[in-house]
């Protein structure tokens, strides 16, 4: 219980945080931390697949999730953008 409210703790500094500065970061430094982000991402999602995909019972499965989460993304991307 206590991992969970540090959680919604660190959440809502952080989205607070985000807030506040929100106006100041250039277009430059916001893409620069999304790409950041995008691979830090990357990089776990890699060590999950080399680690735990071939333990995994459904290994097809990953690939099936790939290709709805990849369809459902651009179709949210075209509906809402």
């Amino acid at each position: 219980m206590i991992g969970t409210l540090t959680n919604v703790c660190a959440i809502l500094v952080g989205t607070t945080i985000g807030c506040l500065i929100k106006g100041g970061l250039q277009k430059k430094y916001e893409e620069a931390l999304f790409t950041a982000m995008g691979l830090a991402a990357l990089g776990i999602g890699m060590e999950y697949v080399v680690n735990g995909l071939s333990k995994s019972q459904y290994p097809v499965m990953f690939i099936v999730s790939l290709a709805i989460g990849a369809c459902l993304g651009t179709w949210c991307n075209t509906s809402i953008g």
